[in-house]
């Protein structure tokens, strides 16, 4: 092997490894919010207090009662940016477990589908363009 095509098959190795770098978190993230989506209780909450970034974004906390009128606080697990910051009293919908309604999602349609789906794309482009470019040679 020369070494054109040493330095062309580590460039390949790399993107193909990159490509999977970003799909295979992905996808744990779609099935993980989808398994919940599916299987767990849905409810409406409301913001009880708007978070506090450090830095662009902020988490805010959510307030929900469960299945047996117990309310629980949660904090976000998504980042809202000034433009899209809910305000304090504002309804969210919110996926919890009977078992443990303190470790409840709070539902966001640009970090758990919007964002998962660039990223697969992202991911499967880079990873097509080395299979095709494989074939090819």
């Amino acid at each position: 092997m020369d070494s054109e095509s040493t330095a062309n098959l580590l460039l390949r190795t790399f993107v193909f490894l990159l490509g999977l770098i970003i799909i295979i978190p992905t996808i744990y993230k779609v099935y993980h919010y989808t398994t919940l989506r599916m299987h767990c209780n849905r409810t409406y909450g409301w913001v009880s207090r708007t978070g506090q970034g450090q830095y662009l974004g902020s988490r805010p906390y959510v307030t929900f009662s469960d299945a047996n009128g117990v309310n629980h606080e949660v904090r976000s697990g998504v980042n809202y940016y000034f433009l899209f910051s809910p305000q304090k009293g504002e309804k969210l919908r919110v996926f919890y477990t009977e078992s443990d309604p303190n470790s409840a999602l709070v539902d966001n349609w640009v970090h758990y589908i919007l964002l998962p789906i660039i990223f697969l794309c992202l991911g499967g482009i880079l990873i097509y363009s080395v299979v095709v470019n494989s074939f090819k040679e």
